[in-house]
C-alpha cells in the first residue's frame, strides 16, 4: 500500500489557482461590484445563434437565471475566504468570476429578464445555491479547505 502525500495535490491546487488569477492583488479589488462590460450591442452582432436572438424559451430563462447566481456564488465564496484566510489568489480569482457573472446579467437584460441575483454577499435566490454558500463557508476551516473547495468550484 502506498502512503498518500496531501501536501502534493494542495501545493498543486495553490499553485494552479495562482497561475490561472488575474493580476497580483494586495487588497480585494474595489470593482468587484458593479463592472463595465462589453456593449451588448457589439456583443450580439459578433455572435451566431441558432434559433431567434430575440426569444428566449422558459428553459433558457431558468438557465441564465442559475448561471448568474452561480457566478454570484463562485465570487461570493471567494470573497469570504479571501476575507478570512487573506490569499492573493482569492482575490484575484473574484475578478474573474465578477467577469463572467455580468456577462451573464448583460444576456439577462438583452432579453428583458429580471436579474436574480440579490445584491448582498452570501444571499441567494436559488435556494440550492444557497445550501452550497453556506456549506462552503462553514467548512472551510483552514487555507487548504479553502482551496479544495475552490477547485470544486471550478
Amino acid at each position: 500500500m502506498k502512503p498518500t502525500n496531501s501536501v502534493i495535490p494542495v501545493a498543486f491546487l495553490y499553485l494552479s489557482f495562482n497561475m490561472i488569477s488575474c493580476e497580483p492583488a494586495e487588497t480585494l479589488p474595489d470593482e468587484l461590484i458593479p463592472i463595465e462590460t462589453v456593449n451588448s450591442d457589439v456583443l450580439f452582432k459578433t455572435l451566431t445563434f441558432a434559433s431567434d436572438p430575440t426569444v428566449v424559451t422558459e428553459d433558457e430563462k431558468k438557465d441564465l437565471y442559475f448561471m448568474r447566481e452561480e457566478e454570484k456564488l463562485a465570487r461570493d465564496v471567494y470573497v469570504f475566504f479571501y476575507t478570512k484566510f487573506n490569499v492573493r489568489t482569492f482575490g484575484n480569482i473574484t475578478k474573474s468570476e465578477n467577469q463572467h457573472s455580468a456577462a451573464v446579467l448583460k444576456l439577462i437584460n438583452y432579453f428583458g429578464l429580471t436579474d436574480p441575483a440579490v445584491e448582498a454577499a452570501g444571499a441567494f435566490t436559488n435556494l440550492e445555491l444557497q445550501k452550497l454558500y453556506d456549506k462552503f463557508t462553514t467548512e472551510a476551516v483552514n487555507v487548504v479547505d479553502a482551496l479544495k473547495t475552490g477547485a470544486l468550484i471550478e
